[in-house]
């Protein structure tokens, strides 16, 4: 599992450039990335996630090139946890996740499995039945997790403030 930037280039409608002419190799493993605030992180894995459509340049996945043609193939082994989470407020954690899961396209019997697995691995198992209103900030960015984590992805990205 590879990622392979290149001359990458975001601007935003008001003119801001977030990236301006980027190269990066990122290998399989864990990959950290650092900066200042406002230096772009974001934006880039708003990028890797298709979340986002770069201005310029090429970005490849295992190969695969980002292009509209391959967004859902790359979102099927992409898990993203972005910065803030808001997960429907009104509905319940397990109702939660599993729509999340419908949405990834996870099976529901598979689906239920890994929400049971990955609720006791991050200690919510006791909290499924709770609003995602009553959950405090941290709960909540666990709840994040196991839906980044739902479809199995072979590359997890986390924002982390």
């Amino acid at each position: 599992m590879s990622i392979h930037i290149e001359d990458l280039t975001v601007r935003f409608k008001n003119s801001v450039t977030a990236i301006d002419h980027a190269d990066l190799d990122i290998p399989n493993g864990i990959f950290g990335l650092l900066g200042e605030n406002g230096a772009g992180k974001t934006t880039l894995m708003r990028v890797l996630t298709t979340v986002l459509k770069p201005t310029n340049g090429m970005v490849t996945l295992d190969g695969i090139l980002y292009s509209e043609g391959n967004y859902e193939k790359i979102q099927r082994k992409i898990g993203y946890l972005p910065q803030e989470i808001e997960l429907y407020p009104n509905l319940t954690v397990q109702e939660c996740l599993e729509y999340m899961g419908d949405l990834a396209g996870v099976p529901k019997a598979e689906c239920r499995k890994r929400i049971d697995y990955y609720l006791k691995k991050t200690s919510l198992i006791e909290h499924r039945k709770k609003k995602m209103k009553q959950l405090s900030g941290g709960m909540k960015r666990r709840v994040g997790l196991v839906q980044a984590l739902l479809n199995e992805p072979e590359f997890l990205i986390v924002d982390v403030k």
